[in-house]
């Protein structure tokens, strides 16, 4: 069943700068009033213009929104504004059966992809569940293994809570 708050009208917004750079894209079913939460981010001064586009529904603004950000990438998007890493990856195989040591080998498994130019620097990795589900581990491992890869260096959080990044 839809909500109503999901049956209203949605506006996709864009911002951009003074020489049509696009800065920011997201959606509201009222983007003046969103435009006052946005004020306070760092990027709103350099704004020198809005554009609004009327979909019937959010989840067709979502659709749109999504889109947008992946094609049109936004400087200061954070959300749907990354490559992802080349995944699952086919030739890991199942660490279930290992005695010891399961983290430690799916933190080679990462560490290969990483040195060995598969993933790339910038480009987003999976959820931690993910990765430890593509071995057949649970999530435990995939947390130790991203956590061990950030303490090298190869892996950063450049947008805090959204997931690990390969390093540049």
């Amino acid at each position: 069943m839809t909500s109503p708050l999901q049956a209203l009208s949605t506006a996709l917004y864009r911002y951009f700068d003074e020489a049509g750079h696009l800065l920011y894209v997201g959606i509201s079913h009222d983007p003046d009033m969103r435009e006052d939460q946005h004020r306070n981010r760092r990027w709103y001064s350099l704004a020198a213009e809005r554009t609004v586009t009327w979909y019937p529904n959010r989840a067709a603004a979502l659709k749109a929104e999504t889109e947008a950000i992946g094609i049109e990438r936004p400087e200061h998007n954070n959300l749907h504004n990354w490559e992802t890493v080349a995944f699952p990856c086919k030739h890991w195989p199942s660490l279930r059966d290992l005695r010891s040591g399961k983290s430690l080998e799916l933190t080679r498994l990462m560490r290969a992809e990483i040195t060995e130019g598969r993933w790339l620097p910038g480009q987003k990795l999976p959820r931690q569940a993910a990765l430890a589900e593509a071995v057949d581990l649970n999530v435990d491992a995939g947390i130790r293994a991203t956590k061990a890869l950030w303490k090298e260096g190869l892996l950063e959080r450049p947008h805090g809570p959204v997931g690990f990044f390969v390093a540049a």
